[in-house]
């Protein structure tokens, strides 16, 4: 969960669980979060975003879902695994075996599909699929039927590769139809959703506010990570709920209300507590690879990462580690960060090393910066002069690259 959603959930669990007594100091009391370097009144950062998230949307629909308890645990567990695109890139296997390292569920292979399935059958249509085509395949069929979407569909299950690579001519024989009829059935096909979970990461029209999960302290040259909220959520047993338990109250109706609450307020703390430290742990690790950038805040200075670097130093599953990340930042006093931005996989230099993406596009922008602009560097002018630096990168990645950090092709920069 993100900060503002473990909120909801903590209050939630207050309200209704008596068992559950929040701590409340003067500390905690004023501030969102105890230690800032922002100067906002709400200690808050505001960054545009839909009000319900992917998560919250397909979990209101699983609500009305012929499931059982254990089946809905399982259902939750697993869009909680999705991307943001809506995809699900765990496999069955690790599914079942993070279901029961994490949440005590032992469970079939079989079953966990059969409620992959369930949610594929809900909105927005796409999502918990493993790829592309999945994904395709998955929103044709729910089109209503026609001679045109039944083609789309032949050629999404059987010639995905022909499509994706603009064979036609193969398409045209394989499927033994005219140009027209194939035009039409490419139609209904650009009318899918690649990344169907992305229409709840619209950054252009509703805004919420983020809170910071994390907030890196220096201090005589020393670098620290704390929670922004390590003294904001003090919770503990109710005293008073519990010692009813001592009293010799013959009701076993109201022992068993008693004991299952203070049962349920138990498992809450002591999750809510492993939440903290996986969080802070995985953290750490960041800054245990990323120290040179976090003590200068150069950019250039991060340095390739991946989920596998973090694992070796937490011991946590890779997939585990993949929800930690999602939706959590880190201030710094240079600014905000997604905790998921400082990974990317790293470009080979001529002398051996590795070189983050990050740097590339800042390299990319310095060039460009300095580019005369009545002739404008074409892409594969600016892989030459990456190259002269000993960063070998195709004109393809830096289009991409170029696109991904708002920069116009040469032709649309020139000026007279």
């Amino acid at each position: 969960m993100s900060q503002d959603e473990l909120e909801k959930n903590i209050k939630k669990e207050i309200e209704e669980n008596p068992a559950i007594e929040e701590i409340i100091d003067e500390q905690s009391k004023t501030p969102f979060y105890h230690k800032t370097y922002n100067t906002d009144s709400n200690y808050s950062k505001e960054i545009p975003e839909n009000n319900k998230t992917l998560n919250e949307h397909v979990i209101d629909q699983i609500k009305f879902e012929k499931l059982n308890k254990k089946e809905k645990s399982i259902a939750k567990f697993i869009i909680g695994s999705l991307e943001d695109s809506g995809y699900l890139h765990l496999s069955a296997l690790e599914i079942k075996n993070d279901l029961f390292v994490h949440v005590d569920i032992d469970v079939e292979i079989e079953e966990i599909n059969r409620i992959i399935q369930i949610i594929q059958k809900l909105e927005p249509s796409g999502i918990a699929a493993s790829n592309l085509q999945e994904c395709l395949l998955v929103q044709i069929k729910k089109k209503p039927e026609s001679s045109y979407t039944l083609i789309a569909e032949k050629i999404l299950k059987s010639y995905f590769n022909d499509f994706i690579n603009k064979n036609y001519t193969n398409l045209l024989k394989k499927l033994e139809i005219n140009k027209e009829t194939l035009r039409n059935a490419e139609l209904e096909i650009t009318k899918l959703s690649p990344k169907p979970g992305l229409a709840f990461n619209n950054t252009e029209d509703r805004q919420i506010k983020i809170y910071p999960d994390l907030i890196l302290i220096k201090k005589n040259d020393t670098l620290k990570i704390e929670l922004t909220k390590e003294n904001y959520y003090n919770l503990k047993l109710s005293n008073s709920f519990s010692e009813i338990l001592n009293k010799k109250e013959k009701n076993q109706e109201v022992m068993k209300f008693i004991k299952d609450k203070i049962e349920n307020a138990k498992n809450f703390i002591d999750n809510l507590n492993n939440r903290n430290l996986k969080i802070l742990n995985t953290a750490n690790a960041i800054l245990e690879i990323q120290k040179s950038f976090f003590e200068t805040g150069d950019i250039k200075n991060i340095i390739p990462m991946k989920l596998v670097d973090i694992q070796k130093i937490t011991k946590d599953h890779l997939s585990s580690i993949s929800r930690i990340i999602n939706k959590k930042y880190i201030e710094t006093y240079f600014g905000i960060f997604k905790l998921k931005s400082f990974f990317s996989i790293g470009f080979l230099m001529n002398n051996g090393k590795e070189i983050s993406p990050k740097i590339i596009k800042e390299e990319i922008k310095n060039i460009i910066e300095t580019e005369d602009p009545s002739k404008p560097y074409k892409d594969e002018k600016i892989s030459d002069l990456l190259n002269n630096k000993n960063i070998i990168i195709s004109r393809r990645t830096i289009s991409k690259y170029r696109k991904q950090i708002k920069i116009l092709p040469s032709k649309l920069r020139q000026k007279i």
